[in-house]
């Protein structure tokens, strides 16, 4: 069985808040989650079981489960907007953070595998607007580019803060600022989230 959770966290009750502040990390709550839901005797039971999460203790997020690489239950619950109660719906995007960059390093590799790119191409290949030359797929990958924090130099670009950054916004912002790198490529690790957005 595979389970997805999909939650805002900041948007959860009181209760589900000091229940978060007693374990020691937000993955036990889902660890916690996970294991109940296993044991489920029907799939017509997710759904009132997710009802209640999110009733009592403010559950906010979108769910689904496979078994056998067959989707079984799929659920949305709770607000893309608390303030103005927007309701929340299954094809909302979601601001994952660094859980994405599993995901983005996997189909990395993939592509490498299948003969499509080599990890010390420059990223120019792919992105010719990209202003760092010197810098790989191996860098970024490696968090070994030197890459600036996007956050600091893009809040001066960015108007309206309720609108989400794309990929394309990073890139074409950077390619016309070219901002400073924090070091040569391949002389330092510093992690940083711009390594992954390409």
């Amino acid at each position: 069985m595979c389970i997805t959770l999909l939650a805002a966290p900041m948007s959860l009750s009181a209760d589900a808040k000091a229940h978060l502040g007693k374990a020691s990390s937000a993955t036990k709550l889902v660890e916690n989650l996970a294991f109940r839901i296993r044991f489920l005797k029907r799939h017509e039971h997710y759904d009132e079981f997710f009802q209640k999460l999110s009733k009592r203790q403010g559950f906010n997020g979108v769910v689904l489960i496979a078994e056998n690489h067959r989707v079984v239950y799929r659920g949305v619950f709770g607000y893309s907007d608390l303030k103005k109660r927007s309701d929340l719906q299954i094809d909302d995007q979601f601001q994952l953070a660094s859980v994405s960059k599993q995901f983005t390093a996997v189909a990395i590799m993939m592509l490498k595998e299948r003969g499509f790119l080599n990890y010390d191409d420059p990223v120019t290949r792919f992105f010719p607007e990209f202003p760092y030359e010197n810098v790989t797929i191996r860098h970024l990958l490696t968090h070994r580019a030197g890459l600036p924090d996007y956050r600091w130099f893009m809040d001066s670009f960015i108007t309206d803060k309720t609108t989400p950054l794309s990929n394309k916004m990073v890139m074409d912002h950077i390619a016309e600022m070219m901002p400073s790198p924090y070091f040569s490529p391949g002389s330092r690790f510093h992690t940083a989230t711009l390594d992954m957005l390409f």
